[in-house]
């Protein structure tokens, strides 16, 4: 009788910790369903991506950091692609992880 009751809790806690994956799996292959895609971007944020600001960044109590005898201002740091096309499909990160 005690052997009876030990494989039935090991069954009861391996069909506990199946549900428990199982629907782990579910709620992850169901995020990647409303995940956004370039094309999801609506315009005006595309256009706030395009805008940067080139005044120079100022911190209080660091010496500015000087190109000659004037301030710096801060580079653009958005990469010009020109219409190439990526080397990697959209969404490759999920790939890792």
């Amino acid at each position: 009788m005690n052997m009876t009751r030990t494989s039935s809790s090991r069954s009861l806690v391996s069909l506990f910790v199946l549900l428990i994956l199982l629907s782990a799996d579910l709620a992850i292959g169901a995020s990647a369903f409303t995940s956004s895609s370039p094309d999801d971007v609506s315009s005006s944020s595309a256009e706030e991506n395009v805008a940067w600001d080139s005044s120079p960044i100022l911190i209080d109590g660091l010496p500015p950091l000087m190109c000659g005898d004037e301030v710096c201002s801060t580079p653009e740091r958005n990469i010009q692609r020109d219409g190439k096309y990526a080397e990697e499909e959209w969404g490759w990160w999920n790939a890792y992880g």
